[in-house]
């Protein structure tokens, strides 16, 4: 059964490299990683992901609060997944708005990305802004994602 759902320390051992996805969605600031602990009761996941040029980070391991869309039960240590932040309640903080297995078929992580993007074209409309999603070159445009 694929796991398709929306709702986000040291890396030398990953790499993050090998996927050129895009730098956001729609304004919203994306990422890749790898989940370390999932807490579906407090809604809240620790991923160690790559950087993340949208919001200026580099690669680093910390929590995330999820939204309520995403579903943490079908997750779990270890699992590499693409994700999408939008500002969360506190000035400053973010949280996840929609996750995606990297661990799954193309079909189905196709079908997951294209929720992502229905999901933040939305946000995005609600909120009055265009849908624009910048590329880790800085290039506008969807291709290369994945």
């Amino acid at each position: 059964m694929y796991r398709i759902f929306l709702g986000v320390a040291a890396l030398s051992l990953i790499s993050f490299s090998s996927i050129a996805a895009p730098a956001e969605h729609c304004g919203l600031p994306t990422g890749e990683g790898v989940i370390n602990a999932v807490s579906v009761k407090k809604s809240v996941v620790n991923i160690s992901h790559g950087p993340m040029p949208a919001i200026g980070w580099g690669p680093m391991t910390m929590d995330f609060k999820t939204d309520r869309s995403v579903d943490l039960a079908a997750f779990a240590k270890g699992d590499k997944i693409h994700f999408m932040l939008e500002p969360a309640r506190k000035k400053g903080e973010w949280r996840i708005a929609a996750l995606c297995s990297l661990d799954v078929g193309e079909a189905a992580h196709e079908a997951c990305m294209k929720s992502m993007h229905e999901a933040a074209t939305k946000k995005a409309e609600n909120s009055g802004r265009d849908c624009v999603m910048a590329q880790p070159d800085g290039h506008e445009g969807h291709e290369g994602h994945h």
